[in-house]
């Protein structure tokens, strides 16, 4: 009984840190400005705030992970850096910059057997949830999707990784409102960093008990989006990591309300997140 109200204590002071942050941010970290002839629709400065109201909870309630709440800072570091500058950073110091916080986790975490992988995995997560963070809420709305199938599935004795999902999806749910079902607040390229680190992360630590399911119950609709965009771009001889408005949400706008695309892609993650794991995860998963 303890444990129960620890974790809704825990989902309660996340909830109010993240809007503390966000409303915070929202005079600390800038705003995203339009800029004309950009892919971007928006008509007026947007308030970034994701380096604030994701990463302030996990590093207050989340567990004492030294290695994630590192690794955590030095990517938040590169997209807000990637936020601040009035042209970004270049690509390649954005990804020199997304492998030193992969290696940093890597280093601190002892993952001896396989750091090659840890640090292309999440290298990977990162880029992939930074570019579905095109539409308002769909970026938010597909990890909640995928934190609920996680949670629901995860063994009762994890004390590892059940506060770090409790605690991410409660930051999530406070900065939903604020972007969806219209904008008021963007994530930024530090929030998404920062979304795709820990989801990242949770992914290594739900390797344990799912198997190889866990990589694409958490992120196979962002992971999939980033696969048919960059090889569309590499058809037409663009560069991967050339913007454009070719990702899954900005062609489903074309025939579905704005409003519905945050619903749909958290019932795509969680359903097909639930069925690789019945499929393809751990026969001793539980």
């Amino acid at each position: 009984m303890r444990a129960e109200w620890n974790a809704i204590g825990a989902l309660f002071l996340s909830y109010a840190l993240s809007l503390v942050a966000i409303h915070s941010g929202s005079r600390i970290l800038g705003k995203d400005s339009p800029v004309p002839g950009s892919r971007k629709l928006q008509k007026e400065a947007v308030p970034l705030v994701g380096a604030l109201c994701l990463p302030i909870p996990l590093l207050l309630l989340g567990p004492q992970h030294t290695a994630l709440k590192a690794g955590l800072c030095a990517a938040v570091l590169v997209g807000f850096l990637d936020d601040r500058l009035f042209c970004g950073l270049a690509w390649f110091l954005k990804l020199l910059g997304q492998c030193l916080a992969a290696t940093l986790y890597c280093a601190l975490a002892s993952r001896t057997g396989e750091p090659i992988f840890v640090i292309f995995w999440l290298v990977l997560s990162m880029n992939a949830w930074n570019m579905l963070d095109n539409s308002d809420g769909v970026v938010s709305a597909t990890a909640l999707g995928g934190l609920l199938v996680a949670t629901l599935l995860l063994p009762a004795e994890s004390a590892t990784i059940r506060p770090m999902l409790l605690v991410l999806m409660a930051a999530l749910l406070g900065f939903l409102p604020f972007n969806w079902p219209k904008a008021a607040a963007y994530l930024g390229d530090g929030g998404s960093h920062a979304l795709g680190f820990t989801i990242g992360v949770l992914s290594l630590e739900l390797f344990e008990s799912q198997g190889p399911a866990a990589f694409l119950l958490l992120s196979f609709v962002p992971l999939f989006d980033m696969l048919q965009v960059v090889l569309v771009r590499l058809k037409l001889g663009l560069a991967p990591w050339r913007g454009d408005r070719r990702h899954l949400a900005q062609r489903l706008a074309a025939v579905l309300p704005s409003f519905s695309l945050a619903p749909v892609f958290l019932l795509a993650q969680a359903i097909l997140g639930l069925i690789i794991v019945l499929v393809f995860g751990n026969d001793g998963a539980t």
